[in-house]
């Protein structure tokens, strides 16, 4: 397994894919977890070479917390890099916050059109522009054939279709399904943040999806209606703060005001503050989540 640091180095041996076959990148903040090691199974499958890329972008967090809660794990672990050796994984690249991003930086990719318009883009307009810019340089560094991510990073998802789409960028998108512990909560990079406590009260994120998805299923129609029920089960837990939840269009990830037949229930919760995201699909013509 070859690990990278620097990007030039991304660069040329990017350059020599051409010979090896189809090129898996499966973009990761570190913090590994089952999800990401179904990502890489995925993508051992059905690539040649597959790159697993470790950046902890300190744009894409919302709150002095949980950049205090990631500051002592900086850098790529040890055991990290024999997790992703024994998993198969070709190259690992690791590059250096100062390296992607130099003091003179000044292009950004700024998603605009309806993603703007959607509630994260809304209250972390940073956010977004982070992860689409974060994604766009990997994309170039890596030149992957296949970029693999989890469903349940939702914003990540529309994203990377959008970038390929208006950039015509030659990659194609992989979703595969999320990945949860036996309580139902998401694993996610902030996941491996939480105490035990925080473990425990978090679990009301998917406990308020299901409830949401349950009213739907049972006929309510009113998107306040489902918005409330749920807000009131995240409100009643004391180590939640919640951020939102919304009934969004699947793919634009815009408010819905009435419901058709398909809409993603969205729950941005805060718990000791450590922000965590969860997702439900609901569709009319199926009998459960997707």
């Amino acid at each position: 397994m070859r690990v990278i640091h620097e990007l030039w180095e991304m660069t040329e041996t990017a350059r020599g894919w051409l010979s090896g076959g189809a090129v898996a990148l499966v973009p990761t903040q570190g913090y590994l977890h089952p999800g990401h090691l179904a990502l890489i199974e995925a993508a051992r499958r059905e690539c040649e070479i597959c790159v697993v890329s470790l950046f902890a972008d300190p744009l894409q967090f919302t709150s002095p917390e949980e950049l205090a809660r990631r500051a002592h794990e900086q850098g790529v672990s040890d055991h990290d890099l024999q997790l992703l050796e024994r998993l198969g994984v070709d190259v690992v690249f690791a590059p250096q916050w100062e390296a992607m991003y130099p003091p003179d930086f000044a292009t950004y990719v700024t998603p605009a059109g309806p993603l703007a318009e959607c509630l994260e883009a809304r209250l972390y307009p940073q956010r977004l522009q982070a992860i689409a810019t974060t994604t766009c340089k990997l994309l170039l560094l890596v030149r992957p054939d296949i970029a693999y991510v989890l469903r349940n990073e939702v914003y990540t998802v529309a994203l990377l279709r959008r970038l390929v789409r208006d950039l015509n960028v030659d990659v194609k998108i992989s979703v595969l399904p999320e990945q949860r512990d036996a309580d139902g909560l998401v694993y996610s990079e902030s996941y491996s943040l939480l105490t035990a406590e925080e473990r425990l009260a978090a679990r009301v994120i998917y406990s308020s999806l299901l409830t949401g998805l349950g009213l739907l299923l049972a006929g309510e129609r009113r998107p306040e209606a489902v918005i409330q029920a749920m807000e009131q089960l995240i409100k009643a837990e004391p180590l939640a703060t919640l951020d939102y939840v919304a009934l969004c269009d699947p793919e634009a990830l815009t408010t819905l005001a009435g419901l058709g037949d398909r809409a993603l229930l969205v729950a941005a919760v805060r718990i000791g503050g450590v922000r965590l995201l969860d997702s439900l699909l609901w569709s009319q013509d199926r009998p459960a989540a997707s």
